[in-house]
Order: structure tokens, then sequence, then C-alpha cells
């Protein structure tokens, strides 16, 4: 779980917003990374651990796919830095076909085990009641 602390108290509540907002002015990206964090964060105030459970299993149903977008490499300054960005970015758009194959592979495992997941948080729960 994402938390920070500044001089040893919790301030991710007023602090996310703020970050999130920073990095939306600047890569809309980021204040999706930021966003993702937050729903994180939040599952410490789910009010039941069942909650907590079925909070988990959301977020792994939402962000449980490997993709192979497209992305920026983060260029170093100078030329030579800009230059290297591009040609990492020329290269993953040449080679990310080798990696598709391998992600459709992991994305099936992961949803086979999100969904093994809720089928045994669904029959424990059944058992319960």
């Amino acid at each position: 779980m994402s938390s920070i602390r500044l001089a040893g108290k919790e301030v991710a509540a007023e602090w996310l917003p703020l970050l999130e907002k920073a990095a939306a002015g600047r890569d809309p990206a980021l204040a999706e990374q930021a966003r993702q964090q937050e729903a994180v964060a939040a599952l410490r105030a789910a009010p039941s651990p069942s909650l907590e459970l079925d909070r988990w299993l959301a977020l792994l149903r939402a962000h449980g796919a490997v993709r192979t977008d497209d992305f920026v490499a983060p260029a170093r300054p100078g030329v030579a830095g800009r230059l290297m960005s591009r040609l990492k970015g020329v290269l993953w758009k040449l080679l990310r076909y080798q990696h598709e194959r391998t992600a459709v592979q992991q994305n099936a495992v992961n949803l086979q085990l999100v969904l093994a997941l809720e089928a045994v948080l669904g029959e424990q729960r059944r058992e319960l009641a």
C-alpha cells in the first residue's frame, strides 16, 4: 500500500490530490498513475475486511493486465539524450510484437487467478452464510 509520511505523520490524503494536479499539468499518464495509487491507498479506509477484499479484487481486475502500449522514454538533458529517447521509442515500436505474445499469455494467467480468487471468496461467503 502506498503512503506518504512527513515527520512521522501520514499525509497521503492531503498530498495525493496535490501531486495528481501537478502531474496532470506535466504528463496525463502521471496523473493516471497517481489516481491508481489513490485507489490503493483507499483500501485501508474500507469499513470491513469483506469490503476490502472486494476492493482488492476490483483493483486486480482493473489493473492486472500487462500492456504493450507505446510510451515516452524519459530523456536525459541535451541533444544526445533526446536522440536516445527517440531511438528507444522507435526500437520499441519495431520490437513490441515479440512481447505481445507473452503479454497475452500473462494476461490470460492473471485473469484466471482473479477469477479463481473470486470463486474462492464467493464459496467462503456462501459457507459462512
